[in-house]
């Protein structure tokens, strides 16, 4: 079972989210990005998760949230605009939070003590 870092009321009230339309996927997303902090800070969080991490999956969250419905797509005409996508997964926050959180294992650390 996957370590949650943040909750689904967490994330609605970061993306400012009422209605549960996307509940489900929310959920999939929060699984998914802290599977992803985990294995990236090599680390389990026994006692309350940092708010800097929680903040930090809301980022990457909410980027997923908002590239759902523009998967694939480099730019789109908007108004009359044109707007390019980043490709970028991680915001430089979530960058610099996951690097300072990570836990250094040593080579000969038994294989029971790295989250995996």
């Amino acid at each position: 079972m996957i370590q949650e870092l943040v909750t689904l009321d967490e994330v609605k009230k970061y993306l400012s989210i009422i209605e549960p339309d996307d509940d489900e996927l929310l959920e999939y997303y929060i699984k998914g990005t802290s599977s992803f902090i985990l294995k990236l800070t090599s680390r389990l969080f026994f006692e309350d998760v940092p708010d800097d991490i929680k903040l930090a999956c809301c980022e990457i969250i909410g980027v997923k949230y908002a590239k759902r419905t523009r998967l694939g797509k480099d730019n789109e005409t908007l108004s009359g605009q044109l707007v390019n996508y980043s490709k970028e997964d991680l915001t430089d926050f979530a960058q610099r939070t996951v690097d300072a959180n990570k836990c250094w294992i040593p080579p000969n650390a038994q294989k029971a003590q790295r989250y995996e």
